[in-house]
């Protein structure tokens, strides 16, 4: 993402960042943070999903293994 910083100049003529435009770059920072955690949400879900699903899958070999320890 390409960002320009708006520069003003001051009345010895040289420039410097307004705020406003330092304001707007941690802005998009911050939404480009936010923009990546969104896209690792999926993946996330996903793992914990696999985990619960390999978890499952061992309490079920367990529970066949041994059918007389029923959880009731």
């Amino acid at each position: 993402m390409i960002c320009t910083i708006e520069r003003h100049t001051t009345s010895r003529g040289s420039q410097s960042t307004r705020p406003e435009a330092t304001g707007r770059k941690a802005r998009i920072t911050t939404l480009e943070q936010h923009v990546v955690d969104l896209e690792l949400e999926p993946q996330d879900q996903g793992d914990e999903l696999n985990a619960t699903r390999a978890t499952n899958r061992e309490l079920m070999a367990q529970l066949n293994r041994h059918p007389d320890r029923s959880p009731n």
